[in-house]
């Protein structure tokens, strides 16, 4: 008797003897336990996992004469002619050599007669998505409504090529790869029950490589068993079928992992000294990392993990901790960028082990929340050591823009505080008194005198020649709505960098460690207080005036740039109402051009230049409306505007006059 491959031999005669797919026999012997038998089925799935094997299961429990629990009881006469594919009621049918329309049209007068010793005329229609588009055209009906007697089992490796019209006229069922242990399980008793001896190990390297099907497994153990008999060893398993020795894989990733780049070449050596292709290589080191990554992620109990080998397990126990998932993600994309080099480069080897000095040299990413709990630890770490906190000015030289106020209790509020507001440019000019200089350059000003007597020793505040009443954002249009009067030009602008850098620093002075203050903008308390007192009644208010850059805060004097959009006239009642109980009466509120342009512009090199340049002129024109000789001529020329006074020197010869200026 001729020799029988053992792919052929130990075909599965039941359902139950299918590998991997229970509940596909589950279904199916459901079906003829209980005569729910559909007209039509379709088998899809990958090569050698038991569709074509299914079918003739199937066709013998269709026509079985004593089925045993939805089971053939392949004893009987129409179970052993189907078995020996000498049934005259069961047709198998290549498609791929009969795809044409004439062959469809036979079968379908032939679906007429009925069988003749079966049950059932059964047609078994395999790689049936090879059919043409006229073929499935004329198949469609006989398909959807064939005769009594007439059974159709269709089995397809591409089922997305199958059309539409006949995928809803079948009952579906998707044939899974079968799982490398099951597969392997099964490879032992089989070999073992044929007399051969094959070690595990060379048993994993065949299931392995036969991608989930079992056929491709029966034939690499016939051809093993073929050229080295009954006892075969690795080397002859490793060296006939070329196939990649697991071991030597997970080595060379490991040495990947250690970052030893020595180990890695040499395991990379070893490996292709055998002959085996890069491309195989790269494949089997690929599914390596992909795995071990997920067996980081997901754990040893997940499901995906059902079918790997308990040493395969071990290694990815003992190598997660090994490297980051963010390293592992590295080394992925260092190897897949291997891939299209290989294709298409002539240096293949050279590229490959390029790559692995790359992969053996990642570093674990430091990712952005990482720096900030390293950034506030070192803030932390320089609070507790006495270190300045601020960005923008030296320890040793506190900001002249800002005055530490003095706490609460040692210092009484003051019945009346003037807020000294950004001046928007382009508007016009009012008489005003300009603020004190507050170069970084220059020392800070001395705190205001305290005390009646003092204030009145002092003269008159800076701004007393304007009302106090709330004013309205720098527009014009809004300015009326809101009842505010236009700004003046001729005051300095608190947005520039010096000042908001020294708020800066003082903000950060002021909120360091657990201060329960830190969320205001200042570490002055009555601003604190304002800002609290608002928040109960509006809390959007509240939340503007956290955003409030507060310049400086230096005895009855509040300098602060308020960015957002201008103010209703409901909110500056009650922030009047509210400033006035913290500030005293002549509290004020005026809106300046703060978007991010003109921000950035403030605190370019340009704009401290320019911030300079206002200020100076601001000096200028106060001193000269301040000067008696222009008091003086101001009688005769009511509506002249004075530009600017100098001060002749009584021993220099004295200019020409300018014709042009008047």
């Amino acid at each position: 008797m001729d020799y029988v491959v053992l792919a052929r031999k130990l075909r599965p005669q039941r359902f139950q003897d299918l590998v991997g797919q229970e509940m596909t026999a589950r279904a199916l012997r459901n079906a003829i336990r209980t005569g729910r038998l559909a007209h039509a089925y379709l088998f899809a799935g990958s090569r050698g996992v038991g569709k074509t094997t299914a079918a003739r299961i199937l066709t013998k429990a269709f026509n079985c004469v004593d089925p045993q629990d939805g089971e053939p009881c392949n004893a009987c006469e129409h179970c052993i002619e189907i078995a020996s594919n000498a049934s005259p009621d069961v047709f198998e049918i290549d498609a791929a050599s009969n795809r044409g329309i004439d062959n469809i049209r036979e079968l379908r007068e032939n679906t007429k007669y009925a069988p003749a010793k079966c049950r059932f005329k059964t047609y078994i229609i395999d790689e049936v998505h090879m059919l043409t588009q006229e073929s499935f055209n004329a198949l469609l009906k006989t398909l959807e409504e064939p005769p009594a007697h007439v059974k159709f089992i269709l089995a397809t490796t591409h089922p997305h090529r199958i059309p539409e019209t006949i995928l809803s006229r079948c009952q579906r069922f998707d044939f899974a790869r079968i799982p490398l242990g099951r597969m392997v399980d099964y490879l032992e008793r089989a070999t073992a029950a044929e007399g051969l001896t094959i070690s595990r190990g060379a048993l994993e390297s065949m299931a392995r490589n036969s991608a989930g099907g079992m056929r491709d497994a029966l034939t690499m153990v016939d051809q093993v068993v073929a050229f080295a008999g009954p006892k075969p060893t690795d080397e002859d398993v490793q060296g006939l079928l070329q196939l990649l020795n697991h071991g030597e894989v997970q080595s060379l990733f490991e040495a990947i992992l250690a970052q030893s780049l020595g180990r890695a070449l040499e395991s990379f050596e070893r490996i292709v000294s055998r002959g085996h292709e890069l491309h195989q290589v790269l494949e089997a080191l690929l599914r390596e990392v992909k795995d071990l990554a997920l067996y980081a992620s997901l754990g040893r109990e997940h499901a995906y993990f059902t079918d790997h080998l308990p040493e395969t397990l071990k290694f990815y126990e003992r190598e997660k901790d090994a490297a980051t998932l963010d390293q592992l993600q590295q080394i992925f994309q260092v190897l897949l960028d291997v891939e299209g080099q290989l294709r298409s480069s002539a240096h293949a080897r050279a590229c490959f082990e390029m790559a692995l000095v790359k992969a053996c040299g990642v570093q674990p990413l430091v990712g952005v929340p990482e720096l900030l709990a390293r950034a506030r630890e070192l803030l932390r770490q320089g609070a507790g050591a006495g270190m300045p906190l601020s960005r923008t000015a030296p320890a040793a030289r506190p900001s002249p823009a800002v005055a530490r106020p003095v706490p609460p209790a040692a210092r009484p509020i003051p019945p009346a505080a003037q807020v000294r507001p950004a001046i928007p440019e382009g508007q016009p000019a009012r008489r005003a008194a300009p603020a004190p200089e507050s170069e970084p350059e220059e020392e800070p000003e001395p705190a205001p005198p305290e005390g009646p007597q003092a204030r009145a020793a002092a003269g008159p505040p800076p701004t007393s020649a304007t009302p106090p009443k709330a004013a309205a954002p720098s527009p014009a249009p809004q300015a009326a709505e809101n009842g505010g009067a236009p700004a003046d030009p001729a005051a300095p602008s608190p947005a520039a960098p010096e000042s908001a850098e020294s708020a800066e620093s003082a903000t950060h002075d002021g909120n360091a460690g657990d201060d329960p203050q830190r969320d205001a903008p200042c570490d002055d308390a009555r601003w604190l207080a304002l800002v609290q007192a608002v928040g109960e009644k509006a809390k959007r208010l509240a939340a503007d005036l956290r955003g409030t850059d507060v310049l400086r805060i230096e005895g009855e004097t509040v300098e602060a740039m308020v960015r957002g959009k201008p103010l209703g006239a409901p909110d500056l009642a009650l922030l009047e109402e509210e400033g006035r109980r913290a500030f005293g009466g002549a509290f004020r509120l005026r809106w300046i051009d703060a978007t991010p342009e003109a921000y950035r512009a403030r605190r370019s090199v340009a704009g401290r230049k320019l911030w300079r340049e206002e200020r100076e002129r601001a000096q200028q024109q106060a001193d000269a409306e301040a000067d008696p000789a222009v008091e003086q001529m101001r009688r005769f020329f009511p509506k002249s505007k004075v530009v600017q006074v100098k001060l002749a020197d009584p021993g220099a010869a004295a200019p020409p006059e300018d014709p042009t200026r008047r």
